[in-house]
């Protein structure tokens, strides 16, 4: 989740989705295709009312320009300094079924040059309203 010192960006949807949705074997149909498509999602500014007020947001074209160039350690001490935060998290937009009752999201959480997590996670609920559980998360990458 969210904390404190985490900034948050929008994200499209990665990579080929020939290759990643092989590992969501059960994903519905719908869901599937909607993933296929050439664009799946667009990078958008995420509603701050739907995540915890103390949460900092931060451009992607700021975190863009400190990460410019070579010397990792050196970029994610200019970040800490000028972010005031240890890490971020992007998501991107998620894909809906048409019931609303699955959907799709590609998350990141980067935390220094040697840490961080890229991945899917296929999310369902019981009825609109209702909340949302993790059906399923696939790890694209790690370090």
């Amino acid at each position: 989740m969210v904390v404190q010192d985490t900034t948050v960006a929008m994200r499209t949807l990665q990579g080929s989705s020939s290759e990643w949705l092989k590992q969501f074997d059960e994903i519905p149909l719908e869901l599937r295709r909607l993933a296929s498509g050439p664009s799946p999602t667009q990078p958008h500014r995420l509603d701050r009312a739907l995540l915890p007020s103390q949460t900092r947001f931060v451009s992607a074209s700021t975190i863009a320009s400190i990460f410019v160039g070579s010397g990792t350690e050196e970029h994610w001490s200019a970040f800490r300094t000028q972010t005031k935060a240890q890490g971020w998290l992007a998501f991107s937009d998620a894909l809906l079924t048409g019931d609303a009752l699955n959907a799709l999201v590609y998350y990141e959480s980067r935390c220094g040059g040697l840490c961080g997590e890229g991945g899917f996670v296929w999310l369902r609920r019981d009825s609109v309203g209702s909340p949302w559980r993790m059906a399923k998360k696939i790890v694209n990458w790690y370090s």
